[in-house]
């Protein structure tokens, strides 16, 4: 007998199957009370439509069930059955009728907490009403305490609601009582991982997530969160693998095309950070194309969102916002950055303005929409580096101590700041934080609080403009902003409806001169101060081939080696992938826009081969503490800024400590902060225009003696003293004046309330 082909087998078997259950339909259609074959005509029905059973047509399953209801309105389990498959389908408002209708029913525990579980569940996804998920997860833990998926539910739903103690004790008791569910281990995990950013804590999810992964080899997002994990640790090798394992992950698994191609390109652009952080290049080459490619992909998709659960897993799951702006300026043009910023704004709208936390909110409380400026204006200020230890606080402390004398036709300036820093500050930290409570009108911790609450407070506080001083960086909760708590409102780096034209805020931030007397050869013993001293203290994930190729062409070409280039160890091991890069004569790296001036390329290692660095041309040191590291910088003469996603505190940091600072702007904001830093300081003679420009000026400067650098040091630095930048008095006058003339424009303009371009 001839084989059936498998596509006919299956359609054969199919339709065999389909008549075989429109036969048994009739057959229950018998009235005799008491037939046997009916009732076992029924009892056949109920288990096709209650199995995973793909032939039965859904339209046909539910007539099918509605049928077995009319013969026993009572039945439980079909009742139940129904309405899990109206909730399959969409069918919300039939669906939580039938579960409603079955907790009046004499039902037994097991029918109760499943049916108040998924109640909960609508409420929460599908009504947008966490108040009554809330009441039925708790009733469902009443019926059965030890239940483990309402301890999830429930714990999801206060992680969502931003009440995170609460969370984490769910998420506990879920995995105590099946410590063997992967989904229980990966969500405890989450949450460890978001919470803190101690070390014991991201070591502990680093373990739960190993522990998802060992439970179920192929979890990609366990991956993924374990990369995130490690990165965090400082493990930038071992996260680049876990991230490109995620990648894998996702490529073989079947679902939703969209959502997994999203995450494909999240998984892939986090695998590129990695290797940045370390500084990887020759690797990064290697998978440029398809990190480029993969962002084409995502800013061909649609820029908005249709419903709210697709705004919600855009967002929250799929959108790669893990990677920041800062991680794909090397590789994308100024122009591409802002349409990736503009699709991150539609989704981020979308997603406020439909959650369930913004419905729950908006309903009881209302914005004041009526701000006016009398004899006080008052500015908030958020940050999730208002921490003690990074430069966005001691620039705040000094611009609030300048900011109290200085009255502008009497009017008083307010500072409201919030930190939404995740660390625990230590003692050190906590006497900075001190200081800045001290200098400002209020000071909250926000870290427990929504976006929504952050919004209200601000709005309660009558401020007239809210600063975000974080921008796209990790850790920034732009979300505040889309809520418009405030008439004016600016990012640190530009926001989403911004051209990224402009200049930072903080540009022009006042930084604080420091005693350059230090004996530099005994706090960095390998220095030789008879040469020259390059330095870019920049983490080196900011250094790309272009800069790589310019060094190597500019300084390896000077026969005497009179100097030294001096370069930071953060993190560990980018350092010494970065030595290998500059040392390796032979092999020149691609560039990595098509953009970048590449007049430079064709003359690399055309004469002759270049003899390889020693160690001693190219000193390697740690982080200085906060208390000795301007004076430390003040042992270099040159700092060479990187391209495309330039110095910010740490050009700053250059000019207190006297350095000559060379830098090449660019389009986009992310690298144009150290020449607004020079422009202010009047000593814009080292600001260059292309990379032509940035190689000639350090081979003349390879060329001139140690005396002749230092002079020219001693006077540039002079310049950049006697400007109004470091007059912090007279700079927070002028940047009082500033803000008066916004709000001036503002209220001429009669404008209702937007997001303005920084």
């Amino acid at each position: 007998m001839k084989q059936k082909e498998p596509w006919r087998l299956e359609k054969w078997q199919m339709r065999t199957r389909e008549a075989i259950f429109t036969i048994l339909l009739i057959c229950c259609e018998c009235q005799t009370p008491g037939c046997a074959v009916a009732h076992e005509v029924r009892e056949m029905i109920r288990h096709m439509c209650s199995g995973v059973d793909h032939i039965i047509d859904m339209r046909q399953r539910k007539r099918t069930y509605l049928m077995c209801l009319r013969w026993d309105p009572f039945d439980v389990e079909i009742r139940m059955s129904l309405g899990m498959l109206a909730h399959s389908q969409g069918w919300y408002d039939e669906a939580k009728w039938l579960f409603e209708s079955t907790l009046k029913l004499p039902v037994n525990s097991a029918a109760q907490h499943d049916a108040h579980n998924f109640l909960g569940v609508m409420h929460e996804t599908s009504f947008n009403d966490p108040g009554q998920a809330r009441q039925h997860f708790e009733a469902a833990l009443t019926v059965n305490p030890m239940s483990s998926q309402a301890h999830h539910n429930l714990a999801n739903l206060y992680w969502r609601t931003w009440r995170r103690e609460e969370a984490f004790v769910h998420y506990r008791k879920a995995l105590h009582i099946e410590p063997h569910n992967t989904f229980f281990v990966y969500g405890l995990a989450s949450a460890m991982l978001q919470s803190d950013e101690s070390r014991e804590s991201l070591e502990n999810a680093k373990m739960l997530f190993l522990k998802a992964i060992t439970l179920s080899p192929n979890f990609a997002d366990a991956y993924r969160g374990l990369g995130h994990a490690l990165r965090d640790l400082g493990f930038y090798e071992e996260a680049s693998r876990a991230y490109q394992k995620s990648y894998q992950m996702f490529s073989h698994l079947k679902g939703e095309q969209r959502i997994l191609r999203a995450h494909q390109i999240e998984a892939k652009l986090l695998h590129f950070s990695a290797l940045l952080a370390i500084c990887d290049l020759h690797s990064i080459e290697t998978i440029l194309a398809d990190v480029k490619a993969s962002l084409g992909h995502y800013l061909a998709g649609p820029d908005e969102v249709s419903s709210h659960k697709d705004a919600i897993s855009y967002y929250l799951d799929v959108h790669p916002l893990n990677v920041n702006l800062y991680d794909i300026a090397h590789i994308v043009d100024p122009l591409v950055l802002l349409q990736i910023a503009r699709r991150r704004g539609y989704a981020l709208t979308k997603l406020v303005k439909s959650t369930i936390l913004y419905q729950q909110i908006d309903s009881s409380n209302t914005f004041q929409r009526n701000v006016k400026l009398k004899n006080v204006f008052k500015v908030a200020m958020l940050s999730s580096r208002f921490d003690g230890d990074h430069y966005i606080t001691h620039a705040i402390i000094t611009l609030l101590k300048a900011c109290k004398p200085a009255l502008l036709n009497d009017i008083v300036i307010e500072f409201h700041v919030i930190s939404s820093a995740r660390v625990t500050p230590t003692k050190e930290r906590t006497l900075v934080m001190e200081k800045l409570k001290n200098e400002s009108n209020s000071f909250i911790y926000a870290y427990s609080m929504s976006w929504h609450q952050i919004a209200l407070h601000i709005n309660s506080l009558n401020c007239h403009l809210y600063l975000d001083l974080d921008g796209y960086t990790r850790g920034a909760m732009t979300e505040v902003s889309v809520l418009q708590a405030s008439p004016l409102q600016a990012h640190w780096f530009g926001n989403y409806s911004s051209d990224f034209g402009g200049y930072s805020w903080g540009d022009a931030m006042p930084t604080r001169r420091d005693s350059r007397v230090v004996d530099c050869e005994i706090l960095i013993p390998k220095m030789n101060r008879s040469k020259i001293i390059f330095a870019n203290f920049n983490s080196l994930y900011k250094i790309d081939p272009a800069l790589v190729n310019v060094w190597k062409s500019a300084l390896f070409s000077s026969n005497d080696k009179s100097w030294q280039l001096w370069i930071t160890n953060r993190p560990k091991k980018a350092a010494e992938n970065l030595k290998n890069h500059l040392t390796d004569s032979k092999n020149e790296l691609r560039q990595w826009s098509e953009s970048e001036d590449e007049s430079l390329s064709h003359q690399f290692f055309t004469s002759q081969e270049k003899e390889k660095f020693s160690d001693e041309l190219i000193l390697v040191t740690d982080l200085q503490s906060a208390k000795d590291h301007i004076r430390v910088k003040s042992c270099a003469d040159i700092f060479l800024d990187s391209f495309r996603l330039g110095s910010h505190s740490t050009a700053a940091d250059a000019l207190a400590a006297g350095l000559v600072l060379v830098t090449l702007p660019h389009i986009g904001a992310l690298s144009r902060v150290a020449s607004s830093l020079l422009a202010a300081s009047g000593a814009s003679a080292t600001i260059v225009r292309t990379s032509q420009e940035y190689h000639d000026l350090l081979q003349v400067w390879t060329r001139r003696t140690v005396l002749g650098v230092r002079y020219m040091r001693k006077r540039l630095s002079r310049r950049v003293y006697r400007s109004d930048i470091w007059r912090h008095e007279q700079w927070a006058k002028k940047w009082i004046s500033l803000i008066r003339m916004w709000w001036d424009a503002y209220v001429a303009l009669s404008c209702e309330w937007q997001l303005v371009a920084s």
